[in-house]
């Protein structure tokens, strides 16, 4: 999200990326993420795992699981926990 370097990162800001990101390429084929520790001085990671969740109102506790665990495990070949 080069667009917000150096200043402060809002939710209404970030939220229609994740949202356009998601309806673009589905949770099959995204996985969460993020450039912490890098982007603390702009944002706490709380409050990015907050924006994320946002994006994610609405959606199935499965389609969660994917954006957050099943793609990683997949795409990284990792074992299941």
């Amino acid at each position: 999200m080069a667009e917000f370097a150096g200043q402060a990162w809002r939710q209404a800001d970030v939220l229609p990326y994740l949202i356009y990101a998601i309806e673009c390429f589905g949770f099959d084929r995204l996985m969460y993420g993020s450039d912490w520790p890098m982007f603390e001085p702009f944002l706490a990671y709380s409050d990015w795992v907050g924006i994320v969740d946002a994006a994610l109102s609405g959606t199935s506790p499965e389609e969660k699981r994917q954006l957050y665990v099943t793609t990683a495990i997949r795409e990284y070949g990792l074992a299941p926990a």
